[in-house]
C-alpha cells in the first residue's frame, strides 16, 4: 500500500517531478525560439517569464528572480513599454512579488508601482477603445 501511494504521488500533476519536467520543456522551447527567432525577439522574454515562474514553483527564488529580471530587460529594450505594456506590467508584478519575498522591499515597491502604472494605462486605453466602438 505504501509503495502505491508513493508511486501515485510521483505521477500527480504539480509534483516536483512534473515541475522539473516542465522546466526542461521550457528550456527546450527557449532554445528553439532563440534559434528560429533570434535572441532578442519579444517572444524570448515570454520564455524567460515562464522560466521564472517555473523556478519559483521549484522553490528556486534566486533563479526565478534572475529569469524575470532578464524578461523585463528584454521587454524594456524592445520598446515594449509602449508596444507591450501588459506583458511588461505582468512581468514587473511577478518580479515585485519575488523581490518582496526576498525582503527587498524598496526594489519590490518600485517594480510594483511601475507594474500598476503600465497595467492601469493599458486598461484605460482598452476602456477608451471600447467606448469608441
Amino acid at each position: 500500500m505504501g509503495r502505491n501511494r508513493r508511486r501515485n504521488r510521483l505521477k500527480r500533476p504539480g509534483s516536483a517531478r512534473d515541475r522539473g519536467a516542465a522546466h526542461g520543456g521550457i528550456g527546450d522551447a527557449m532554445a528553439i525560439d532563440q534559434r528560429e527567432l533570434g535572441a532578442s525577439h519579444p517572444f524570448i522574454a515570454d520564455d524567460f517569464y515562464d522560466l521564472g515562474l517555473a523556478y519559483d514553483a521549484l522553490k528556486r527564488p534566486e533563479a526565478a528572480r534572475k529569469a524575470l529580471t532578464f524578461a523585463v530587460k528584454l521587454l524594456e529594450r524592445d520598446g515594449s513599454r509602449t508596444q507591450e505594456p501588459v506583458r511588461l506590467g505582468y512581468a514587473k508584478r511577478e518580479l515585485a512579488r519575488m523581490l518582496r519575498a526576498e525582503g527587498k522591499t524598496e526594489e519590490a515597491d518600485v517594480a510594483a508601482a511601475e507594474s500598476h502604472l503600465l497595467l492601469d494605462a493599458a486598461e484605460a486605453e482598452d476602456h477608451e477603445r471600447q467606448r469608441q466602438i
